[in-house]
Parts: C-alpha cells; structure tokens; sequence
C-alpha cells in the first residue's frame, strides 16, 4: 500500500483511506462528494479510476489460472451472453452502441467470469469456453447455435429453451447468470451509462466485487498493498 500512496502521494493518506472505504462500499460519486467535501469531484473520479484500475489489474492476473469446474466435484456452470449499451429511453445515458459480452459463473463456488466479445458465434465463443471451462464441468445454457455441440469437445452441457420455460425437465437453468447480467446493468444504469471504450473496465470491476464478496475492503487493500 505504501507504494501506491507514494504513487499517489498528492492527496493525505487519511482522505486515501476515506475514499478506499467509500470505493469498496460501492457508493456512488456523487454520495462521496457529500461525504468528502474537500475533494473535488474531478479529484474523486482520478481516485476511483485508479482505484478500478487496480481491482481490473487484479482480474487479469488472475485470468490465466480461473478455471471452472476444474477442482469442486459435480460442478456445474452456467454460460451466457448478453448485449450491453442498448438505446437508453429519450437517448439519455453514454451507450448507445450494442456491446457483446460473454460470461461464465460456477455454482458451486459462485465465481463469475466476463469478456468483450466482438460477436456471437462459435468461433468466438467456443475457444474461450475451452480455456476457462473443465471438462468435468456440466454447463448450463440456452438454445443458442454457438453452444449446441459441445459434446463434440468432451463436454457434458444442459440446453434450457426459454420459450418453453426457465427451466427444462433434465435440470438445465441459467437463472444464475442472467441475475449476475441483471446486476451489472443496473450499475451501469445507477451510473446513467458509460463510455463504450470504458465498458469493459466497469465490466472488470463488477467481476472483482462479485468474487470479493462480503470481503471487498480486505480484498482491496490486500492488492493495494501488493
């Protein structure tokens, strides 16, 4: 942590430790201008950007070992995609492009696992499935092409057709990870939107508080002071 302050040494360490504790409890900007009153709001948006930098700096890290499915028994997993930056109402908000993401949770141990994604074919999607995804894994998802034939690369997969319901008889379900899309939109909403070429940072950054859990400020500072 020493490190990072000397970095970012401009601002007293008390106010520092004020914004990691307001950061981490997910308030919104305008909340910390009212709580901080002697910090700007430019100030504020130079902290919490260094701050996010450091949460998705974190992720990518960790990208090369997150497997799922690879060390919990019977695990299984659910895998989606979703569009992000539809037109908001009366075009207000910063996203009016669609943006691509895939994303991948396990049950069993409640990660999740997001990446921008250019389309939704298989030649996207199946690679990335294959890097992240054991094949001891059972996965959940939806009738879409891209997934049907998983079985050809060793995969047990569940196939849930949403016009017939949220569940099929055989168990397959993705509830899971559409709450997780569901949740990451309205942040994106509670922020009324973000610039297309920062999605993938506020993208990064959920993905870092939904791992950390209840345990977001000892995570934090843990990387802080790395």
């Amino acid at each position: 942590m020493k490190a990072f302050f000397l970095q970012n040494s401009n601002v007293p360490l008390n106010t520092w430790l004020k914004v990691i504790f307001y950061f981490s409890s997910d308030l919104q900007l305008y909340q910390m201008c009212n709580l901080i009153p002697e910090l700007s709001q430019k100030t504020l948006i130079l902290m919490t950007t260094k701050l996010r930098q450091k949460c998705v700096e974190e992720v990518e890290k960790m990208k090369d070992s997150v497997i799922f499915g690879g060390d919990v028994e019977m695990s299984n997993v659910e895998i989606d995609e979703s569009a992000f930056g539809k037109k908001r109402k009366n075009n207000k908000g910063k996203i009016h492009q669609k943006q691509w993401v895939f994303g991948i949770t396990e049950r069993n141990t409640n990660k999740v696992y997001f990446e921008v994604v250019s389309d939704r074919k298989k030649t996207t999607l199946l690679p990335i499935i294959r890097k992240y995804i054991s094949t001891a894994a059972t996965i959940h998802h939806d009738d879409w092409p891209s997934y049907r034939k998983l079985s050809d690369y060793g995969y047990k997969h569940l196939i849930v057709n949403h016009t017939k319901g949220f569940k099929s008889k055989e168990g397959a379900c993705t509830n899971t990870i559409e709450g997780i899309w569901g949740v990451a939109k309205q942040r994106i909403t509670r922020m009324h939107g973000v610039q297309m070429q920062k999605l993938d940072l506020y993208l990064q950054e959920y993905v870092f508080r939904y791992n950390a859990k209840n345990d977001m400020l000892d995570k934090l500072i843990k990387i802080l002071v790395c």
